[in-house]
């Protein structure tokens, strides 16, 4: 064979080859313009399973140490910016009357008791200010008096809010046996018409990972506390920024 006939053999063989390894220029197209796939992890689907569930803290009760803590390392929702960072500050609102108590002035011990079965929600002030949180909450409050019947039950009004960093509950302990009793995880919530529920970003859950009830009642009186100490009303901290 001729060079030139060899040359010309090899060229349409490579050629005749090239569409088995190659895909279909507009299924390349495709596999470009795709966003890296969203990877779902153990945290993930648990709190997607649970994310309605009134008994969510419960169900993480029922997982391992082990388990509780390795899941404030993973995202626990698909829109979340990022997992909660120990040196992150949270913002929790506080409304009149569910949790205030107004002879003693200070919150109710019962203004602590989502921390044990829903979860206690928080904004994370990396992804939001306190004029959002205040926002969200006098949403809420507007929500709930639209609902209520006049002279049955009571409206809400805004309290103020408290400001506390994730390793401050972190860092709360079991007495009986010295293992983490308060986990933070990245709740971002995603929005949700039929119930009312806008997307936010912010949103994070302080939860109880002892299910014991002598040990429960003594991480909501920690939680109570650090609460206390750092609760202010809205009013004050724009006074302060002026």
């Amino acid at each position: 064979m001729k060079i030139w006939q060899w040359l010309r053999s090899l060229v349409i063989g490579s050629s005749s080859n090239w569409g088995k390894w190659m895909p279909p220029r507009s299924k390349q197209l495709d596999i470009d313009q795709a966003g890296p796939p969203t990877a779902s992890t153990d945290c993930q689907n648990f709190f997607e399973l649970h994310r309605f569930n009134s008994e969510r803290c419960v169900a993480l009760q029922a997982q391992d140490e082990a388990t509780q803590i390795l899941w404030e390392s993973q995202r626990a929702s698909r829109i979340s910016p990022g997992v909660v960072k120990d040196d992150e500050i949270l913002c929790r609102h506080w409304l009149n009357p569910i949790h205030w108590d107004s002879e003693n002035n200070q919150l109710k011990p019962t203004a602590i008791s989502d921390i044990s079965r829903l979860g206690f929600s928080v904004n994370r002030l990396a992804y939001t200010d306190l004029a959002g949180v205040k926002e969200k909450a006098e949403d809420r409050v507007r929500q709930h008096n639209e609902r209520i019947d006049a002279g049955v039950d009571e409206p809400r009004t805004l309290i103020g809010y408290s400001n506390f960093a994730a390793s401050q509950v972190r860092t709360l302990t079991s007495e009986a046996s010295g293992r983490r009793a308060v986990g933070v995880y990245d709740t971002a919530t995603e929005a949700n018409a039929e119930k009312k529920i806008k997307q936010d970003t912010s949103h994070a859950d302080v939860c109880q990972l002892i299910g014991d009830k002598k040990e429960a009642r003594r991480i909501r009186n920690d939680m109570w506390r650090i609460m206390n100490a750092s609760l202010q009303s809205f009013e004050d901290a724009t006074s302060a920024s002026v």
